[in-house]
């Protein structure tokens, strides 16, 4: 029986996942109004509570990674690697697939819609010079940025989330505690994946068209990403200790590429791109910590965890329905509150079960980014992707979405399951 603090936080939760899934758009608002009921409802989450719910450290990396990466893509940078990557006049499968490949490796260090955003140009005049459909492609953009984003500590939200939650540093998600991390489990997924989208693209034939429509405008945001990667890399090796380095690191690279925006192209024009960019996603990750933190004040996540011990008898089903069922939640949920609200759960099990809590959070953040790409609102980028490809005069059915992102989840998810079943039960 829940107690009445339990039974209003649950309902204001629920409330404010349906909220989002019905009107995603209004994410922040939906967000801030559920907070406000939290901490002005007596009883229910002191403002010291909220405030400690809050992982500051993540909320400085969105926030750096956001300022970085805008200036990444105004620099022209990752569009010309992609263009250097690809030669005229190679088979258009190698490169289509090739270009998938590419789409993944710079979701490792820059968020999925902005890979999608750099890239679908590139795709959509080859498609055209080929007289193909650019539809394909840009799902494979997309669902490729989507899986590799969770191969690092700075490629997607939710790898930024679950280094908050397990206290993992830049390093810590190649190699943890003597074992492989998160980025072998994701690089052995995409080996599987990879071959998925080979056999989509079995019938693109013709060669590749030459595309030399992006120029480099400057290095400083490339020297930039490498210093922030160099940095990471070198606190995790020399000051383990100083546990603030994964927010503080990035969000000071942050507000140096800030400082070459604004000497490069003049504060007017910083203010009015920088006005464009996705600042909500990071007040919505601190409203979500502040929800989930509600739910483990009350209790709920304990009692939540509970009940998903008992859905079989050993620590090998509840990891195999919280992997799975991270994939079909995220299919229609966005991962960023899912992510965040089963983190404390995962704990909780492992503590339960007797097991590494690496495990059943490493399985459920790849189920979780992974699953997105069943469908075409299970991630931003498959949202960009399909707003793009409407814009030019296609519409892309959820059956035409899932003919590709199925599979392709599938042997991602497949792989880094039993990947991380062997390395880290």
């Amino acid at each position: 029986m829940l107690t009445t603090a339990q039974s209003i936080t649950l309902t204001v939760f629920v409330a404010t996942y349906v909220g989002l899934v019905l009107r995603y758009r209004w994410k922040l608002p939906i967000v801030a109004a559920a907070c406000a009921v939290l901490l002005l409802w007596p009883g229910l989450l002191p403002i010291g509570g909220a405030l400690a719910a809050i992982n500051w450290n993540v909320v400085l990396l969105y926030f750096g990674m956001l300022l970085l990466t805008e200036t990444l893509v105004i620099s022209g940078a990752p569009g010309v690697v992609a263009e250097r990557l690809i030669r005229e006049g190679a088979s258009a499968r190698r490169v289509i697939v090739l270009l998938c490949l590419v789409s993944g490796i710079i979701s490792t260090v820059i968020e999925n819609v902005a890979v999608v955003l750099i890239l679908a140009p590139i795709a959509l005049a080859a498609a055209k010079r080929l007289g193909t459909s650019p539809v394909p492609i840009l799902i494979g953009i997309a669902i490729s940025s989507n899986l590799q984003g969770a191969a690092t500590l700075i490629g997607d939200p939710p790898s930024m989330l679950l280094a908050g939650s397990l206290d993992l540093d830049f390093l810590q998600f190649f190699w943890h505690r003597g074992r492989p991390g998160m980025f072998f489990a994701v690089q052995l997924g995409a080996v599987a994946a990879t071959l998925v989208l080979w056999h989509a693209f079995r019938k693109s034939r013709g060669a590749w068209p030459a595309s030399r429509g992006h120029r480099l405008e400057s290095a400083v945001p490339l020297v930039l990403l490498a210093a922030l990667v160099a940095g990471l890399a070198a606190s995790s090796v020399l000051l383990p200790e100083w546990k603030s380095a994964t927010g503080v690191i990035p969000v000071v690279v942050g507000a140096v590429a800030a400082a070459w925006w604004i000497s490069a192209h003049g504060p007017r024009r910083f203010l009015r791109q920088a006005w464009e960019l996705d600042w909500g996603t990071g007040f919505f990750i601190v409203g979500i910590f502040v929800l989930v933190g509600s739910l483990v004040s009350c209790g709920l996540v304990e009692r939540f965890a509970d009940a998903l011990a008992c859905c079989g008898r050993g620590a090998f089903p509840v990891y195999s329905v919280l992997v799975w069922g991270s994939v079909a939640g995220s299919a229609v949920i966005d991962n960023v509150p899912f992510v965040a609200a089963m983190l404390p759960v995962c704990w909780e099990l492992a503590q339960r079960l007797g097991v590494s809590p690496e495990l059943l959070a490493f399985g459920m953040v790849i189920g979780a980014s992974v699953g997105g790409n069943i469908t075409p609102v299970g991630a931003s980028a498959n949202i960009v992707a399909c707003g793009i490809a409407k814009r030019e005069g296609y519409h892309v059915s959820f059956g035409e979405f899932a003919r590709l992102g199925l599979p392709f989840t599938l042997a991602g998810v497949v792989m880094a399951y039993a990947f991380l079943w062997v390395f880290w039960r």
